[in-house]
């Protein structure tokens, strides 16, 4: 497009603001992933522990406030949900604007020039035509980003949830080994106890 530098301007432009549209966009899209799935999970996991203590929640008379907890949880859920999928919505359709936007103006301004007789009509067509090409991938590779970017939140809500496994196998082993080692205690008071009864059975009964 060094031919014409304002078709150059003008795809520059558009390749800009969809750079921008996706860097104001990917924070918040990321942080709403990550909220989404930890509300998801804070639900499904009372969910899960109401369900197993329903005789208890009946037999208190508790079953109303449980209902209001879970209520309460999947509201929140769904309005991470709708957030999210609401800022999904607005990014795809600013990009499309942009993506429909950028041809068009390349041609009003290659029309412009063929008017005003600084250049040919197929050089302009040929350069829209490039510029557009141009165009096209940015816009493929800002929402391949975009995509990516919920990627991220899904794995580092994965990442977190090995993390606690990590932490929870490290414990429940830890509490094996100190049951383990307070058994062999009371085998070898056994043990100890089994033998003096055998050397002064009277003394150690009494």
């Amino acid at each position: 497009l060094g031919a014409a530098p304002q078709l150059a301007f003008v795809a520059l432009g558009f390749a800009v603001l969809q750079v921008v549209t996706y860097a104001l966009a990917s924070r918040r899209n990321s942080q709403l992933v990550v909220e989404g799935l930890a509300a998801q999970s804070q639900l499904e996991a009372y969910q899960v522990e109401m369900l197993s203590g329903i005789e208890t929640l009946k037999s208190m008379g508790a079953t109303d406030r449980s209902l209001s907890r879970w209520n309460d949880l999947y509201v929140n859920a769904l309005n991470r949900a709708i957030a999210s999928g609401r800022l999904d919505g607005t990014f795809q359709a600013l990009l499309g604007t942009l993506r429909f936007a950028g041809p068009v103006c390349l041609m009003m301004a290659g029309a412009h020039q063929v008017l005003s007789g600084s250049l040919a009509l197929g050089t302009m067509l040929g350069l829209s035509a490039l510029g557009a090409g141009f165009l096209d991938p940015v816009a493929s590779l800002v929402g391949t980003a975009m995509r990516l970017t919920q990627l991220q939140g899904y794995m580092e809500r994965i990442e977190d949830v090995l993390e606690r496994g990590t932490r929870f196998a490290r414990i429940l082993e830890r509490e094996v080994v100190d049951f383990d080692r307070a058994g062999e205690r009371e085998r070898t008071r056994t043990f100890v106890r089994a033998g003096l009864l055998a050397c002064f059975p009277r003394r150690i009964e009494h």
